[in-house]
């Protein structure tokens, strides 16, 4: 992650590697024309190609790509966001109207094969533009892209940093929850998302899993979440509740396993009423009174 004074990007936090590289590349004036950017999300992978490009190029913002809802058509659900053909042909002007502009193509993982082809054009003739794809891990791009593009590791930021990173963006309160820093796995971004997404859930809708013991309460719980908790955050519960029963329960598989399902069936656009309905009614049966009272 950076460090930020005033407005101006400073040195970034907690990527002793990826800055070293990228630090003997500008010493040099050996600036490669396109790099992989690998690691975790949250830890600093885009603000570093801000940074980086900023000491590369002054005076010009990089032009950004990133993936966005294509148009859903009768689904409950919008599909998830890519990167798209049209967008990278945009691209392809851009940098053409502009020679010398940074590029950062962000999630470049949810590019499609065709997006991912065009994108290959660019990376074959770049000119003068400096290119920095953020993704996962190389195994989730095509090889011919991979193969044109200097790689940049980024690991999961220590407990230290972590904590730093997250009191320099104005949140403290997220350390004081230890779930939510257990579940961010090293991820600043994450810790902040899980954070608000925990606020974002009713407190009546977690109360509710702690009187969990009979069917009336299923049911009564089931409606309740459906008619307060949006589908993404639906979709977040059930991963929160497995994380967060995998240590209350003594004998937490079974409960894991009827999660995962729910949790499977609404990623499959089921319906949510019935999907949560049938989850917690057996989460009732899996459970005991004593053990549920320590969830």
């Amino acid at each position: 992650m950076l460090a930020s004074g005033g407005g101006v990007l400073t040195e970034p936090l907690g990527q002793a590697t990826a800055l070293g590289l990228l630090r003997r590349a500008l010493d040099r004036g050996r600036v490669a024309p396109a790099y992989l950017f690998t690691g975790p999300t949250g830890v600093g992978r885009s603000l570093t190609a801000s940074w980086f490009l900023a000491q590369c190029i002054q005076n010009s913002q990089p032009y950004r790509v990133e993936p966005n809802y294509p148009q859903a058509q009768g689904a409950k659900r919008p599909a998830r966001p890519q990167i798209r053909l049209d967008q990278i042909r945009q691209l392809r002007r851009t940098v053409q109207d502009n020679p010398g502009l940074g590029v950062i193509v962000d999630q470049a993982e949810s590019m499609g094969e065709e997006a991912a082809n065009g994108l290959l054009k660019t990376l074959e003739e770049p000119g003068q533009t400096t290119l920095i794809l953020i993704a996962p891990g190389p195994e989730v791009l095509l090889p011919t892209l991979v193969s044109r593009c200097q790689r940049i590791p980024f690991r999961s930021l220590d407990p230290q940093t972590l904590a730093q990173v997250i009191i320099q963006t104005g949140h403290p309160q997220v350390l004081e929850n230890q779930l939510v820093m257990a579940l961010a796995e090293g991820s600043a971004g994450a810790a902040l998302r899980h954070y608000q997404n925990l606020q974002a859930i009713p407190g009546a809708v977690m109360t509710g899993f702690e009187g969990l013991t009979t069917m009336r309460a299923a049911l009564k719980l089931a409606r309740q979440i459906t008619a307060e908790v949006d589908a993404d955050g639906q979709l977040w519960l059930l991963s929160y509740l497995q994380y967060r029963w995998r240590t209350a329960l003594p004998e937490a598989l079974p409960v894991l396993r009827r999660l995962e399902e729910g949790r499977r069936a609404l990623e499959a656009l089921a319906q949510p009423r019935l999907v949560w309905e049938v989850t917690l009614m057996d989460l009732v049966q899996l459970c005991s009174p004593g053990e549920q009272s320590k969830s």
